[in-house]
């Protein structure tokens, strides 16, 4: 009798112990899986940070350069030659420079095929999707300017000022309209390029860590102060 209660207490420790011992594997796994799903996790924010800085890095050359050409196209020539248009004094068409593409996206299209599509959120994406179309109408409306210089303007650089306008609208003929709508629109692409892009670089800054932005800006102003700016 007292045998048989013996042997259900010894099953009844041994269920225990079984039991004792799923519930510590269990939990061991279950820290394991936690662990690694924290490692994963700042796996995922240092690779975050990483193209965080690469835009910003890419973005802060961008944005002045932008600003720049803006400037210079407009003043040294859309500004002298819309104003004299304006007041209906014909001014010579002058040849422009050959335009090149100098923002090239391919340094974007990489990031995003080497991983980076699955780090940024959409929104973002499209942002700097949108703004490398900007870039993209910009060139395509160059090329076309630098056809059009080589075929129409540069021939007759030196031909009569009618053989650009109508002498009695003092407007140019349509062969020649380009020449303005491209004095006309060159800047103003070019200053929506620099809005967005700023825009792009204050969106990122909101994303980086306090010490790399730190760090960034300490970088920035020492080129800044550098004695070969």
């Amino acid at each position: 009798m007292f045998s048989g209660r013996s042997n259900k207490k010894n099953i009844w420790e041994r269920i225990g112990w079984w039991v004792a011992e799923i519930i510590v594997v269990f939990i061991g796994v279950y820290l394991a899986f936690l662990l690694e799903g924290y490692r994963a996790d700042q796996q995922d924010k240092r690779q975050k940070q990483q193209v965080y800085t690469a835009l910003h890095n890419y973005f802060s050359l961008i944005s002045p350069s932008l600003g720049k050409s803006a400037q210079y196209a407009d003043s040294a020539y859309a500004d002298p030659f819309l104003e004299a248009y304006q007041n209906d004094e014909m001014p010579r068409l002058e040849p422009l420079p050959y335009f090149t593409q100098a923002i090239n996206e391919s340094t974007w299209r990489a990031m995003l095929q080497s991983g980076a599509i699955d780090l940024l959120n959409a929104s973002f994406i499209l942002q700097v999707d949108n703004f490398f179309a900007i870039n993209e109408r910009l060139r395509q409306e160059t090329m076309h300017v630098n056809r059009m210089q080589d075929r129409y303007l540069l021939p007759n650089a030196n031909a009569d000022i009618t053989s650009f306008y109508n002498s009695e609208t003092k407007r140019v003929k349509p062969l020649y309209r380009w020449y303005v709508e491209y004095l006309k629109s060159n800047s103003q692409y070019l200053e929506t390029m620099k809005r967005q892009a700023d825009t792009i670089i204050a969106e990122l800054e909101s994303k980086l860590s306090k010490e790399r932005l730190e760090k960034l800006k300490s970088d920035s102003l020492e080129k800044n102060n550098s004695p070969n700016q």
